[in-house]
């Protein structure tokens, strides 16, 4: 099987999308090629590769625009894995029409439903990295914070820290591309350090070992595999009340939930919430192995449609909105 993977720049730094070219890899040859939405053609080199046939093109959390000037035929065997952070609203199905032929694979219960919604043909998944093995748990006092955007904010990130008395804070300043992050202060008393991207990744799972605490940096995710995998560690994990964090973290039984209460945590039940985290991973993780080898069996034999749901939908937006549906039906090449 020839497969064409199309991802995001950003995770090739990152190796977040490894895992699914992995599993892909045991299907078939995979051909990965990754849209940089910082060029001034984002699509440039996956356009090329889109236009040969493919047994499977796989689009991992990238999706397509009028300007992209990518077709996806009929007959294209293709598998969307749109990022529910980012993902186009369905009051806006013009925006999904290019995918009506197409299996569409979710991370997020959320978005599973909604676009079950409107007659897409969906598959939710769960995934979680292999939990670790924890020698040191960490130190309750201290917070680990990758910071990609400037969400939390500072004013959300002292009153964590105020709230639950952390004395020590690490920033990791990797900012997600096209961001600049904006100065971040605490007041007397909190022993600040920083990092910048490391040249191995060991050095980073390191230095976030150090703490109790993790703070998730974004506050809505497609899958969240940073916060994922400092679970896997045993972590816990602060983070905003959103998809798909409130998806895999119950508050205060295995993560923490941010705006939920104004109590501060003791020792003891920091160490409880680490290690239900760890507990919660193991059994995602379970369900990832089920769910990856029925993945490879839809895969070969997939037969997506769409039906009366979303053609109301797009009844009903041409009704509200006839202007956008007509020009995405003449730039999509609606048929």
């Amino acid at each position: 099987m020839k497969i064409l993977f199309v991802g995001h720049k950003y995770h090739e730094r990152t190796g977040s999308s490894s895992f699914i070219e992995n599993l892909l890899s045991k299907e078939g040859s995979v051909t990965s090629t990754h849209v940089d939405y910082e060029a001034p053609d984002p699509w440039k080199w996956a356009r090329a590769l889109h236009e040969k046939r493919w047994d499977l093109i796989v689009h991992w959390q990238v999706m397509v625009t009028p300007s992209d000037k990518i077709t996806i035929r009929k007959n294209d065997n293709l598998v969307l894995f749109p990022m529910a952070d980012s993902a186009p609203s369905i009051q806006k199905p013009e925006k999904w029409w290019p995918y009506r032929a197409c299996l569409i694979v979710n991370f997020s219960e959320k978005l599973d439903k909604q676009l079950k919604k409107i007659g897409l043909t969906t598959r939710r998944l769960h995934f979680a990295p292999c939990p670790q093995e924890v020698k040191d748990f960490g130190d309750t006092k201290s917070l680990f914070f990758w910071r990609r955007r400037n969400y939390p904010d500072c004013e959300t990130v002292r009153a964590l820290v105020n709230l639950q008395g952390i004395e020590r804070v690490h920033i990791h300043n990797a900012p997600d591309p096209g961001i600049e992050l904006q100065p971040l202060t605490f007041g007397p008393g909190i022993t600040v350090s920083e990092s910048a991207w490391f040249d191995r990744k060991e050095e980073l799972t390191e230095k976030m070992k150090e703490s109790a605490w993790y703070l998730a940096p974004r506050k809505k995710e497609g899958i969240g595999m940073s916060f994922l995998e400092a679970m896997a560690m045993g972590r816990c994990v602060a983070a905003a009340d959103e998809t798909t964090m409130n998806e895999i973290i119950t508050h205060r039984i295995n993560g923490y939930l941010l705006g939920n209460d104004s109590s501060r945590l003791n020792k003891d039940e920091i160490r409880a919430i680490q290690s239900k985290a760890l507990e919660s991973i193991s059994k995602t993780r379970d369900k990832w192995n089920q769910d990856a080898n029925q993945l490879l069996l839809v895969l070969n034999r997939q037969t997506p449609g769409y039906g009366f749901a979303l053609k109301k939908a797009m009844t009903l937006r041409f009704f509200r909105n006839p202007v956008k549906v007509i020009r995405a039906a003449i730039e999509f090449r609606m048929n």
